[in-house]
C-alpha cells in the first residue's frame, strides 16, 4: 500500500501473557515493531520482548510513564492499561473495598491526607515529576501509618527490605523497581473506585519503574499443582489468613495455615532452588511467620514452644541458612525468626533445666542484637529484641541487665512518631510492668518491697493497655496486660482476681485461646491464696 509504513524487525509473535497482547494489539494499531517500540523506550529489543512475554516482572529502567507514552496511550486507554499492567482488571465496581480495610481505624487527618493526595493527582497534569513524587510519597506514608502497622511489617508484605521502604518514603530513591504495584494496592488496601486515581499519581510521579503483574509460572508447576494456586495467589492468602486471625478466627486461621505449611517445606525440591528464587524462599518466610502467629494463638500457652520452635527450626535450615549471612535479602526475617524462638526455650521440656534456657535465649538474642541488626534500619525490631533479652535476664536473675535492656528500648521507642511511636512505647511499658510483676513474685519479700513492685507493674501495665486496646493488631497484648493485672492481684486482692480471671477467660475464648491457660493458672494461685497457702511461683 502506498505510503504505508514498513515494519522493522521481527513480526510480532502472539503471547499468553494479558499484558503482552494488550501491547501488541496497541502495536499493530501504530504500524510499530518491537524493535520500534525499544527506540523509544531507550531498551534493548530483549527487554522487551521478555516484558510482551511474561518473562520478566521488572524492567527497572521503564516506568508506566515511558511505556504509555510510547503506545500513545492517552485518557481510558492508559487508565486501563496500567490497571492490566498491575494486574488489575479495569472494573466499574465502586462499592467492594479490600478485606484489611475493614481491620483497620479510621483516622480523620489521615484519611484527609489520603483524599487530598489521590484528589489531587487529577489537577497534577502540568505539574513537575518531582512534585508529583512528594504527593504520592505523601499518599504512601499517610495510608500506611492508617495501617497501624511497623515498616517492618509493611515491608515483608511487599517483599523488600525495611530499608528500601524507609528510603522510598524519604525520597531518597528516584526509581522503585523492587515493588510490585499490584501488592502495593493490596497493602494500601485501595478501592476499586481509588485505583485510577492512584496510577494516575503513580504515572506521573515516574517514581516506580514497570513491575509488571506476574505471569503464571511455569518453574514451580509441580509445587503449584499440590497447593492449588500460583505463588502469587498464596501470598495474597496469607493476607487473608492473618485477617481472619485478627478476627478472632484463629482456629480456621490455624489449619489452613498448617496445611499451606506442609504443602511448601514437605515438597520434595534441592535447596539450590530455594537459593537460585529469592520469589519462592519469600513465599515460604511468609507463611512459615503466618504458622508460627496461628499456633501461637491456638496451642496451649505452656505447651505451644516445642512446636513453634519445630517451625522456626525449619525456616531457618530451608530457607534462611541458603542465603549468605546476615541472610540477605531476608536479614529482617532472620532477626524476626530469632526474636520469636529466643523466649520459647524456657517452654522446651526437652531441655536440662531452665536455667541453661535463660542463657540460651539471651545468647540467640544478643546475637541478633550485635550480629544481624548493625544490618538493618528496623527500630520496631531492636525495640523487639531488646524487651524479650530483658526478660530472659530478669528470668536469669539479672536485674541490672533486665532495666539496662528496658532502658535502651525505651529511648529507642521515644525516637519513633506517630501511631507507631505510641504503640511501641506502650510495648515497653508493658514490658516494664511484666517485669516488675516478675519481681513481685519472689518469695520472702517484705511487705512493702513487694507493693512497690506490685504498685509500679499495675502503673505500668494500664499505661500499656490504654494504648493497646484502641488497636485491634494488639488486641492479644491488650489482653496479656489485663491477665498480667489479674496475677499482680493474686497477691494484693485474690477475690477479686478469680473475679478478674473469669471475665479475662471469656474474652480469651474469643480473642485468643492460647491465654486461657494462663488465665487458669492465675485463679489457681488466688484460690491457693484464699485457702492460706503460698501461691505458686511459677505463674507465668
Amino acid at each position: 500500500m502506498a505510503g504505508a509504513r514498513v515494519r522493522r524487525g521481527r513480526p510480532v509473535k502472539r503471547t499468553e501473557n494479558p499484558l503482552g497482547r494488550e501491547i501488541h494489539a496497541r502495536l499493530e494499531e501504530l504500524a510499530l515493531s518491537p524493535t520500534d517500540l525499544a527506540e523509544r523506550l531507550g531498551s534493548s529489543r530483549t527487554t522487551v520482548w521478555r516484558l510482551m512475554h511474561g518473562r520478566t516482572q521488572v524492567a527497572g529502567r521503564i516506568s508506566l510513564r515511558q511505556l504509555c507514552r510510547a503506545l500513545q496511550l492517552e485518557g481510558k486507554q492508559r487508565t486501563d492499561f496500567m490497571q492490566l499492567a498491575t494486574g488489575h482488571a479495569p472494573s466499574a465496581h465502586t462499592g467492594a473495598r479490600h478485606p484489611r480495610t475493614s481491620f483497620m481505624p479510621t483516622h480523620n487527618h489521615l484519611a484527609d491526607d489520603a483524599g487530598e493526595a489521590l484528589a489531587s493527582a487529577s489537577d497534577a497534569v502540568g505539574a513537575e515529576r518531582a512534585d508529583n513524587a512528594t504527593r504520592l510519597r505523601r499518599f504512601l506514608a499517610a495510608r500506611l501509618r492508617a495501617t497501624e502497622q511497623s515498616h517492618a511489617r509493611v515491608a515483608r508484605q511487599l517483599g523488600v527490605a525495611p530499608s528500601t521502604l524507609s528510603r522510598l518514603l524519604r525520597g531518597d530513591v528516584k526509581r522503585c523497581h523492587a515493588i510490585k504495584l499490584q501488592v502495593l494496592i493490596r497493602v494500601l488496601g485501595l478501592t476499586h473506585a481509588e485505583r485510577p486515581a492512584f496510577l494516575e499519581l503513580v504515572f506521573r510521579s515516574e517514581l516506580f519503574a514497570v513491575v509488571l503483574h506476574a505471569p503464571p509460572t511455569t518453574r514451580f508447576a509441580g509445587l503449584e499443582r499440590v497447593l492449588g494456586a500460583s505463588l502469587d495467589e498464596v501470598e495474597q492468602e496469607v493476607e487473608a489468613l492473618r485477617a481472619r486471625r485478627i478476627k478472632g478466627d484463629t482456629t480456621s486461621a490455624f489449619m489452613l495455615a498448617k496445611r499451606r505449611f506442609h504443602q511448601l517445606f514437605d515438597f520434595p525440591q534441592h535447596a539450590s532452588v530455594v537459593l537460585q528464587s529469592s520469589e519462592l524462599a519469600r513465599v515460604k518466610l511468609r507463611v512459615g511467620f503466618e504458622y508460627c502467629e496461628a499456633q501461637a494463638a491456638a496451642l496451649r500457652w505452656y505447651e505451644r514452644g516445642p512446636y513453634l520452635i519445630r517451625t522456626l527450626d525449619r525456616m531457618q535450615e530451608e530457607v534462611l541458612l541458603h542465603f549468605p549471612f546476615p541472610a540477605q535479602p531476608f536479614a529482617s526475617e532472620y532477626a524476626h525468626l530469632l526474636n520469636l524462638r529466643a523466649p520459647l526455650y524456657r517452654h522446651d521440656g526437652a531441655a536440662p533445666d531452665l536455667l541453661s534456657t535463660y542463657s540460651k535465649s539471651i545468647a540467640e538474642l544478643t546475637f541478633g542484637i550485635k550480629r544481624v541488626m548493625p544490618h538493618l534500619a528496623e527500630p520496631t525490631l531492636h525495640i523487639e529484641l531488646l524487651r524479650n533479652r530483658a526478660h530472659a535476664r530478669l528470668l536469669a536473675r539479672d536485674v541490672g541487665g533486665w532495666k539496662a535492656d528496658l532502658q535502651a528500648a525505651t529511648e529507642i521507642a521515644r525516637q519513633l512518631r506517630g501511631i507507631e511511636g505510641e504503640v511501641y512505647q506502650a510495648l515497653v511499658e508493658y514490658s516494664w510492668g511484666e517485669g516488675y510483676k516478675r519481681l513481685a513474685s519472689q518469695p520472702n519479700l517484705l511487705i512493702r518491697q513487694r507493693q512497690q513492685y506490685l504498685q509500679e507493674a499495675n502503673s505500668a501495665l494500664r499505661a500499656g493497655e490504654l494504648v493497646f486496646q484502641h488497636s485491634p493488631l494488639w488486641r492479644g497484648y491488650a489482653l496479656l496486660a489485663r491477665i498480667a493485672g489479674a496475677q499482680c492481684l493474686v497477691w494484693s486482692d485474690p477475690e477479686q482476681a478469680l473475679v478478674r480471671a473469669k471475665e479475662l477467660r471469656t474474652e480469651a475464648q474469643t480473642v485468643y485461646p492460647a491465654l486461657m491457660v494462663k488465665i487458669d493458672r492465675a485463679a489457681e494461685a488466688a484460690r491457693r491464696r484464699l485457702s492460706g497457702a503460698p501461691p505458686d511461683p511459677v505463674l507465668y
